[in-house]
């Protein structure tokens, strides 16, 4: 066995990681500047101050070993990650680049909640054998077991941490949490003809100068402002996956909006800014700001002072209708909408209980009216007890006379809502529930002529939507093509 290695890291805060790892490698020194963020200390035992074991195990998302196959039992119990190193640890694996599921992940907490502040960290490394590849793992803390997480740096097997980032959590926010989040370069051991299991996590440390001071909560929605009034009402539902950006100096957190709209940070006492961001990769910030206007004074930002609590921290967007329509017509935005006699022809064949020319089973219909039940408002739609008085019901919306704007538009939102439920929408399930919640929010005051204010303004730079504008957009959106005369 060669000589331990351990690594200081000078960070505040950062997190004590003991790793163990089944090759060898030779000690190293990195040269420092002033101030130190990293010192190596070779052989021995650490001589920092006795610390915090992790001992609860939050989360774990083993991966696989290459080149193929499972990592070894005796390295997949998370629970060996758990109190003082010792001879057993848990290999993160390689995440398997085919599933949609991030893997070789493992989220650790301390002390059975215990909040600590000006963290120090410690890493050791254990090796054995012959020269191994590297390693790596990157390393985050957190307050809340889901997350915000503040990365801290890269953990390494070869005794150091790279891409280290004192700044990127404040010293008076605590630390109840640690990820680890494998990095290593599988090819690094294939192309070598090697067998690895990623990064090993023997023990996971964290040493404190005391508690921290109180935290705060800061929350709101983000919201389909339907009345562009910059405030919620009861008709406005949420809109889900929106990145929701905190900054104080130079600490930047980050949400995401629930699929009820909301968002949450707890964070000490004193004055932040939240933004909603343009862009954000893989969510749905670029296609919210690309069809919808923020309806409050200037850019989608505020201040916000806690100490205490702040609850209502709320972002509305109105949707930009004639541009939204234009989008699914022309097929910039293409969906896979059917329109209201396909889904009439549904439900007639489930009442005639005709399944032989039926596209969807009796069953399935069933269910998609328990998801349009269940989608954001509790109204327009309650079909009541009983498939078959359910499937009248839902008929009765799509095959019966439409005399008036109110039930045509009845009928189109309610085809728009079974199209969502039946994955038969656009590509985008946010956009998809955005529109919803805005056409919604307008239903609820139908059949009495929704207001025109000449004073609003869309991206098209005209007068807000009118309910016959919002038939048309839903029609484009169920693939049925524009104009309140058009086809059904």
């Amino acid at each position: 066995m060669a000589p331990h290695a351990s690594l200081r890291w000078a960070l505040l805060p950062a997190l004590c990681l003991l790793i163990a790892s089944c090759d060898s490698l030779e000690d190293s020194s990195v040269p420092l500047s002033s101030p130190p963020l990293l010192h190596v200390e070779v052989g021995g035992v650490s001589s920092a101050k006795l610390g915090i074991y992790a001992d609860t195990v939050v989360a774990a998302i083993q991966g696989q070993e290459v080149p193929s196959g499972p990592v070894a039992p005796s390295r997949s119990d998370p629970n060996s990650a758990l109190g003082a190193p010792d001879t057993d640890f848990f290999s993160l694996g390689f995440d398997r680049l085919e599933t949609n599921t991030l893997e070789g992940e493992l989220v650790l907490g301390f002390a059975r909640g215990y909040r600590l502040k000006a963290l120090t960290g410690t890493v050791f490394e254990e090796t054995y054998g012959s020269r191994a590849p590297l390693e790596t793992a990157d390393v985050y803390v957190s307050e809340e077991a889901s997350g915000p997480w503040h990365y801290i740096g890269t953990a390494r097997n070869d005794g150091t941490a790279a891409n280290t980032r004192p700044t990127a959590h404040p010293a008076n926010l605590c630390t109840r949490f640690v990820r680890l989040v494998d990095r290593t370069d599988r090819a690094l051991f294939v192309n070598r003809g090697r067998r690895g299991d990623g990064f090993d996590v023997n023990a996971v440390r964290v040493e404190s100068d005391g508690g921290c001071a109180p935290s705060f909560s800061i929350s709101g929605t983000v919201f389909a402002d339907a009345d562009a009034d910059a405030v919620r009402d009861a008709s406005e539902s949420g809109l889900e996956d929106v990145v929701v950006r905190l900054e104080q100096g130079p600490f930047v957190y980050t949400a995401t909006t629930t699929d009820q709209g909301t968002f949450a940070f707890s964070v000490p006492a004193g004055a932040y800014t939240l933004s909603i961001p343009a862009t954000a990769a893989g969510h749905f910030n670029a296609m919210l700001y690309s069809t919808h206007t923020y309806t409050g004074s200037g850019a989608a930002q505020q201040t916000v002072t806690v100490g205490p609590d702040r609850s209502d921290a709320d972002f509305g967007f109105e949707m930009d209708v004639r541009g939204v329509t234009s989008d699914l017509l022309t097929g910039k935005t293409p969906t896979k909408g059917k329109g209201v006699i396909y889904w009439e022809r549904q439900f007639r064949l489930a009442i005639l209980q005709d399944s032989l020319q039926a596209d969807v089973a009796p069953g399935v219909l069933a269910h998609y009216l328990n998801e349009v039940e269940r989608l954001l408002l509790p109204v327009p739609f309650q079909f009541g007890p009983g498939n078959y008085f359910r499937f009248r019901s839902a008929h009765s919306i799509l095959g019966g006379p439409a005399h008036g704007v109110a039930a045509v538009y009845q009928r189109e939102l309610l085809t728009a809502e079974l199209n969502v439920v039946s994955g038969c929408g656009t590509a985008s399930l946010a956009f998809d529930h955005a529109l919803l919640a805005y056409a919604e929010s307008i239903s609820t005051s139908l059949p009495t002529p929704r207001t025109i204010r000449p004073d609003a303004s869309s991206k098209s730079g005209a007068a807000a939507a009118t309910p016959e504008e919002v038939i048309n957009l839903l029609r484009a959106f169920n693939g049925s093509g524009g104009g309140v005369g058009g086809p059904r």
